[in-house]
């Protein structure tokens, strides 16, 4: 993938990142779609590339919705938001590799992993605003982020590309092998051939 075409995706995904944001607030919490953008953004661009500028630009959105005060206010209520969804695409990278390029793999791993990364969450939020800490809250937050992300990763990479199930066995790890060839060598081309200046006269 060219830089020019990973970067639109970054904006485009930053786009729909920050009006998840504004969409969560709106609801004051009740649901919170930026869980889901967040950890679809993660998992598709890194597929790809690096993920440590998409994640920066994800906790600079993260710091600025709603405005605050200071920065270090910023960066506090950031925080809790954008670990979880690093966590959740550096598990999926280990536990389901490349899943996102149709690999399928055993789903109960990425239910594990949302599962980690919603608990990292709601414990993130305890420890950034204990005051504002209970266990039904922090309960909800945590089925919450579970289930949005989960639902929505699936659902978001069966629209992205449509393959036949494959489940772990005796083919996975070729199908594996064969994928990441794919990736990997993907860009690469075929040295041009040197032509001989050499004649043969007779």
């Amino acid at each position: 993938m060219s830089l020019a075409r990973y970067g639109a995706r970054s904006a485009g995904f930053a786009l729909l990142y920050l009006l998840a944001l504004y969409a969560g607030h709106a609801l004051d919490g009740a649901l919170w779609p930026a869980a889901a953008v967040g950890a679809v953004w993660l998992v598709a661009q890194g597929a790809h590339g690096p993920r440590r500028f998409d994640a920066l630009v994800m906790l600079v959105l993260a710091a600025l919705v709603p405005s605050t005060g200071t920065l270090l206010d910023g960066v506090t209520q950031a925080i809790p938001q954008v670990v979880p969804a690093v966590l959740f695409a550096w598990l999926l990278d280990r536990w389901l590799p490349l899943y996102w390029h149709g690999v399928q793999g055993d789903l109960s791993r990425l239910v594990g992993a949302s599962a980690v990364a919603a608990v990292a969450g709601a414990v993130l939020q305890g420890v950034m605003f204990p005051a504002d800490f209970t266990f039904g809250t922090a309960g909800w937050a945590v089925v919450r982020d579970f289930l949005t992300v989960a639902v929505t990763v699936v659902v978001a990479k069966g629209l992205l590309k449509k393959e036949p199930r494959q489940k772990p066995g005796e083919n996975y790890r070729e199908t594996l092998r064969h994928r990441l060839d794919e990736v990997f060598h993907e860009d690469e081309k075929p040295a041009p051939r040197k032509r001989s200046h050499l004649r043969i006269v007779k």
